[in-house]
């Protein structure tokens, strides 16, 4: 090998030169995400769902710090507007699904309904936290960095995330239902 690489060096250096700046790149990026302490606060946020057939419009806001959850009535459930809301907590790293399902019976008119597992938090509308931790709708893919630039990949959208300084934890729960492209940010919760 030594031998070759003696016979040829322009040949060497040119393969061997991108393969150190790509390694040197991917040293450079992870290495300052390894110092960025963890996230301190937990998070809610809503992801759509289409699938869901309940007869019922699910609407979820943040009104004066609080959770508010509405609900309509619907004559046909194919057309149906709902939201699966989850909640992050940092000090586990979990992302649990909170069911947010409204009363059987209803109006055709915005009618209000609690969810008890939120009901008493405070939260928080800003994007970034008071750690510093900015939630992101959603991240794109290709394949993995490195491995998209030498083999090429699919390019997809995957769930939310939280960053910081160079650390992104991605917010995936263990749920078949799960549609991340399109979460919607609530607050991070308040102590």
């Amino acid at each position: 090998m030594f031998a070759w690489m003696k016979q040829n060096p322009t040949l060497a250096a040119g393969i061997g030169l991108p393969l150190i700046l790509v390694i040197l790149f991917s040293i450079a990026s992870a290495v300052p995400a390894m110092f960025v302490e963890a996230p301190k606060h937990d998070l809610l946020f809503y992801t759509h769902n289409y699938s869901n057939r309940i007869g019922a419009d699910v609407t979820l806001s943040v009104v004066n710090g609080r959770l508010k959850s509405q609900y309509k009535q619907r004559a046909d459930q194919y057309s149906n507007n709902t939201q699966n809301l989850y909640r992050y907590y940092a000090k586990t790293g979990q992302v649990k699904q909170i069911t947010a399902l409204p009363p059987d019976s209803g109006t055709d008119h915005l009618q209000e309904f609690t969810i008890p597992e939120v009901s008493d938090l405070k939260l928080d509308t800003n994007l970034t936290a008071p750690d510093g931790y900015t939630f992101k709708p959603y991240r794109s893919n290709s394949g993995g960095d490195i491995g998209s630039l030498f083999f090429g990949g699919s390019y997809r959208m995957n769930g939310p995330l939280i960053s910081k300084d160079g650390r992104s934890i991605p917010l995936n729960p263990a749920s078949n239902d799960y549609y991340g492209y399109n979460a919607q940010f609530l607050g991070w919760v308040k102590e």
